[in-house]
């Protein structure tokens, strides 16, 4: 009896992951990525892999241990990885294979799947504005816990950055979205110092 209720709860628990799936599928995703892809191209790890011989594509070649395709249901999101590419293209595609949530990102904003076939292309050579990268990076957290920017684009300090004694108002002259290491290396730098950045006035 015990093995008989064992399969039932396995099948109830399929079907839930089933539901879940067709639900998640219902939304319209997007994929920022390399230039030059049509109507009807299918993303995939030989995309991903193919060098293209464009700056794009060697910026963006995904090692092959990584799932393949990265998607978001949200358009702006997609449209900060086509600029973060090199004036790369913006994609509507439709996935092909189960969804995977990506653990880098808040629940509900990025998808790993093994392909998409691209249904759209939506822009051409997506260039930087100041909207799509905060899109970019608004989501992006320390991994002890809080946001990394804030809403103006400055890098606000991660829990071993407060416990140094550095401020968000020390991090202020970095400017708008600097990267980490770069950040991180002149942080480095002054502490062994013991100095600490000046706070803006």
């Amino acid at each position: 009896m015990r093995a008989v209720g064992k399969g039932s709860r396995r099948k109830k628990e399929r079907q839930q992951e089933r539901a879940e799936q067709e639900r998640l599928k219902s939304q319209e995703f997007w994929h920022g990525g390399v230039a030059g892809l049509n109507v009807g191209d299918v993303l995939d790890k030989a995309y991903w892999q193919d060098p293209h011989a464009t700056d794009a594509g060697r910026i963006l070649r995904m090692p092959s241990v990584l799932p393949a395709v990265f998607i978001t249901p949200d358009q702006k999101f997609a449209e900060s990885y086509s600029a973060e590419a090199g004036l790369g293209d913006l994609y509507k595609v439709v996935p092909r294979g189960d969804l995977r949530e990506d653990p880098d990102y808040q629940r509900g904003l990025s998808y790993s799947c093994d392909s998409a076939e691209i249904i759209e292309v939506v822009q051409r050579g997506v260039v930087k504005t100041r909207e799509n990268q905060m899109a970019g990076h608004r989501p992006m957290t320390w991994a002890g816990g809080g946001r990394m920017y804030d809403e103006e684009g400055h890098m606000l300090p991660s829990p071993k950055m407060q416990s140094m004694g550095i401020t968000r108002e020390h991090l202020r002259g970095y400017g708008f979205l600097p990267p980490f290491d770069m950040v991180n290396a002149d942080l480095t730098q002054r502490m062994m110092y013991g100095q600490l950045p000046v706070a803006p006035r």
